[in-house]
């Protein structure tokens, strides 16, 4: 199971989807505009996703 189809599934786990969308959402906008507030956002978000990944994987 890969760690997308495991996001998706999990149903006890949806708050840890929203992470994801955020790196994919802010990777687009930081290579235009990188503010420090976004980058402190998409540093928690990845932090949050690696660590789903080593709970789930």
């Amino acid at each position: 199971m890969t760690f997308y189809s495991a996001l998706n599934s999990s149903q006890a786990h949806k708050q840890d989807a929203q992470p994801v969308k955020e790196i994919l959402f802010f990777h687009r906008r930081m290579q235009f505009k990188r503010s420090r507030s976004q980058k402190k956002r998409v540093h928690r978000a990845v932090q949050s996703a690696l660590a789903f990944r080593r709970r789930y994987s």
